[in-house]
């Protein structure tokens, strides 16, 4: 686990309750971190790693939410495959946990039952 994953982590731990609305219990500072990422400032550069442009994640995000809708919910040991798979993959960008082509978060879209083709960008998942 990364150093950076681990520090949010603990910082979600110590906050004792999730995000809920407009007026959140999120770290403090975290909202600066996130801003310094998108403008090339601070320690994290994941936005410059993925390759797909805003209109292209949000096309797949739709291509997603279609599966979704249509298919439902994988099972557990699918979903474990899927990750295992991504962790491994040269495109997995590991301090946010997203794929480098389509610019998803794989915690959530390895959840997604339906064509694993049309799912994984990179042709890597078995099913």
């Amino acid at each position: 686990m990364s150093k950076h994953k681990e520090l949010y982590m603990e910082q979600f731990r110590s906050a004792g309750v999730l995000p809920l609305g407009p007026i959140s219990p999120w770290p403090e500072g975290r909202e600066i971190r996130s801003i310094e990422s998108f403008s090339g400032k601070g320690d994290s550069k994941n936005i410059n790693k993925i390759q797909a442009s805003s209109l292209e994640q949000l096309k797949g995000f739709g291509r997603t939410a279609a599966q979704a809708a249509m298919n439902g919910k994988t099972t557990k040991e699918i979903r474990n495959e899927r990750l295992e798979t991504c962790f491994s993959c040269e495109h997995f960008i590991s301090d946010s946990a997203r794929c480098g082509l389509c610019g998803c978060f794989m915690q959530a879209k390895t959840w997604v039952a339906g064509d694993h083709r049309k799912l994984c960008p990179a042709k890597k998942w078995n099913r």
